[in-house]
């Protein structure tokens, strides 16, 4: 079986496993309408073909060179920019889905290239209508920031547009399958296909593109699928929790939810939106939660949340840092996070790399998406929250927490939290210090097993890539004492690109961790600025922490991107 034919039969497959769900209907009759003629040894015409007598594969002979395996771009027509075919190179270029080329947007703002596909010899087909095309392709981007999209356009007599359809953008760093399907009027003769870059950041138009293939069948598309991001959960509360997603288009959002297995509960926006976000209320403490997402083009797969038990119960969470900028290796530990199975996930900041709307959905929130539909997450806001965004309004739209989104605690079964956004002043009398005061007085402070703080900034830094900085001097003067006097247990940063440990001063202190190493750029052994004495241990090395809460017993570890444990200890 050639790549081709495997191919075909591929999609054969999958199309008609999607349109079992949906009620479609599944043929797979297509035939060239020369091709009785051609074995006529009479000469005769084509009126006794029967097209429907003989089911064959999708067509799918359509494009020349959909690998950019001839090593450039031949075949194709570039119409914006620059396109050119590349090779992994020094890591100039990410390696290729498949075979040793791909096709790259170069540096230009906006690329564009184009083939059309000539359908003469399906004339009789399509003229009876019911017949579709399916572009598939391989793409990605560098860091979640530029922006490649397809295109797909029916043309009739002298090029004249009978119809279009366009996916996209795409935000993932790593290669993925992304798929567009047009229903094809009856007097179409070509079909355009078009691979499109948008450049959003730096210098280069980070639009990759391989394994393109176009077939047409008379297999109908499931119904469309408008969901763009997500989706993820926050502010968990043992009778409420939060799901937010986003659709391509601006629509009224429809959630199905329940304790069954086929949830009927329903959760319903009053005003048309592409970002998404409903509050669900009156569940039960320790559930697990069961829910969908509905909408005009829109109906999802079923995924499942716990809820947060009411009491002191056995709990596990993940906590990472300065993701942003490096989503393919955010998106390895991720995978290692959803093999933990945590209760709740957290970040001491820096999700994204300049706090667009790109950078959210290919930094932060593509990479979790094994983990962001089942685990609620939250976030201690960091620097470059702010680039771009000076008053983070992207990144309150973007996660869900209490009231305050920059200064809240929360509590899961004994462990108490507390985020903060050091990026605030946190001098006596600002509003951060005030709300640091009045958390440590809460009565569930009091109450908790383990006292948990997240926020960006550490008070102490070893290693700084740059002009060198030794850590945050307000932390130590002001938020330390306090820390210390009320009895936190650990506290939780980032900004230091790297892992670094520094057990309690005294018996029952603070024990601080600094793990910045979420995918961002590591800080090395040849950055080093100074030396403090409270810092134990330090690892150049992207990573995350697992923390087990059993009763009294507290264990953290540092995990690798391959599962590996870095450094362990016990609280």
């Amino acid at each position: 079986m050639t790549r081709n034919e495997a191919r075909s039969a591929a999609l054969t497959s999958l199309l008609a496993v999607l349109l079992v769900g949906f009620g479609c209907r599944a043929g797979g009759s297509l035939v060239d309408d020369d091709s009785s003629a051609d074995d006529d040894a009479g000469g005769g015409d084509d009126t006794g073909d029967d097209d429907s007598a003989t089911s064959v594969p999708p067509r799918c002979d359509f494009l020349a060179n959909g690998g950019a395996e001839t090593g450039d771009t031949s075949g194709w027509t570039v119409t914006d920019g620059n396109f050119a075919a590349v090779a992994l190179q020094d890591g100039s270029y990410p390696e290729p889905a498949a075979g040793t080329y791909q096709f790259f947007a170069e540096q230009e703002p906006y690329s564009r290239m184009v083939q059309t596909a000539d359908l003469s010899k399906l004339a009789h087909q399509l003229g009876g209508g019911g017949m579709y095309a399916h572009l598939s392709s391989q793409v990605r981007n560098w860091n979640g920031s530029d922006a490649p999209s397809l295109e797909l356009q029916a043309l009739g007599p002298d090029g004249a547009l009978l119809d279009s359809t366009q996916a996209g953008p795409f935000l993932s760093a790593y290669w993925q399958e992304q798929r567009v399907s047009l229903a094809l009027p009856p007097a179409t003769q070509t079909l355009s296909v078009a691979v499109r870059g948008t450049r959003n950041s730096g210098s280069d138009n980070d639009s990759y593109f391989d394994e393109l293939e176009l077939c047409v069948s008379d297999i109908a598309p499931p119904k469309i699928d408008d969901l763009r991001l997500g989706p993820w959960l926050g502010h968990p509360e043992p009778t409420a929790m939060t799901v937010l997603w986003e659709t391509h288009s601006a629509t009224i959002g429809r959630l199905v939810y329940g304790e069954d297995p086929e949830p009927s509960l329903v959760a319903q926006e009053t005003t048309a939106s592409q970002h998404h976000e409903l509050r669900l209320m009156g569940l039960s403490p320790d559930s697990t939660v069961h829910f969908r997402l509905e909408g005009d083009g829109l109906l999802s797969k079923t995924w499942s949340f716990r809820t947060p038990p009411a009491s002191a119960a056995a709990m596990s969470f993940v906590a990472w840092a300065d993701n942003q900028n490096g989503p393919a290796t955010f998106h390895a530990l991720a995978a290692q996070m959803a093999v933990l199975q945590p209760d709740l996930a957290v970040s001491a900041g820096d999700i994204v790399q300049n706090g667009y709307e790109e950078n959210y959905q290919g930094q932060f929130l593509g990479p979790l998406r094994d983990l962001a539909p089942s685990v609620p997450i939250l976030v201690a806001a960091g620097n470059h929250e702010y680039y771009g965004d000076l008053d983070a309004n992207l990144f309150d739209l973007h996660v869900a927490q209490p009231a305050d989104e920059h200064c809240f605690s929360v509590v899961w079964g004994d462990t108490w939290f507390l985020f903060l956004d050091s990026e605030l002043s946190v001098g006596p009398g600002s509003p951060q210090y005030q709300c640091i005061a009045a958390a440590l007085d809460e009565p569930a402070f009091a109450a908790a097993g383990l006292r948990v703080a997240l926020f960006h900034r550490p008070p102490r830094v070893e290693y700084w890539a740059g002009t060198c900085w030794t850590g945050e001097a307000a932390v130590r003067d002001y938020i330390e004492p306090m820390f210390e006097a009320a009895g936190v247990d650990l506290v939780i940063n980032g900004h230091n690109h790297l892992y670094a440990y520094s057990p309690p001063a005294f018996p029952g202190g603070v024990t601080w961790v600094t793990t910045g190493g979420g995918g961002g750029g590591i800080d090395g052994e040849d950055d080093f600025c100074t030396t403090w004495d409270e810092i134990e241990f330090t690892s150049f090395e992207h990573h995350f922490l697992h923390v087990q809460v059993d009763g009294t017993s507290v264990s953290v570890d540092a995990i690798r991107t391959d599962g590996s444990v870095i450094h362990s200890f016990d609280l």
